[in-house]
């Protein structure tokens, strides 16, 4: 179950990045913001648009290797893979609708 729901989550997010990616020209986009609102650093656009995928795919094989190679020290992956796909579907849903509200303002 938790890796049907990983392949939804990345499918989501490359939706959302290929979506992004043809109204977002801009070729930096901020990857994090201040507490005023404004950008606090930026990242090259293709950085950006897919870093939370594969972040998302570095998480899952640190999660396998960890079941096949180390399974005493891990329990009930399941859970914590579905919460975090769900988790960072949305932030990166979030973080794309933020800087496309940022890049229209620029």
């Amino acid at each position: 179950m938790s890796d049907i729901v990983f392949g939804i989550a990345l499918i989501v997010m490359a939706a959302v990045s290929v979506h992004f990616a043809g109204s977002i020209k801009a070729p930096m986009l901020p990857m994090q913001w201040g507490l005023n609102g404004k950008p606090t650093w930026y990242a090259p656009r293709l950085l950006a648009l897919w870093f939370s995928f594969g972040l998302a795919v570095l998480v899952r094989l640190l999660i396998f290797f960890l079941q096949e190679y180390n399974p005493d020290k891990l329990s009930s992956a399941s859970l914590g893979l579905i919460l975090f796909s769900v988790i960072i579907t949305i932030a990166h849903i979030a973080h794309m609708a933020a800087a496309a509200r940022w890049a229209a303002r620029q």
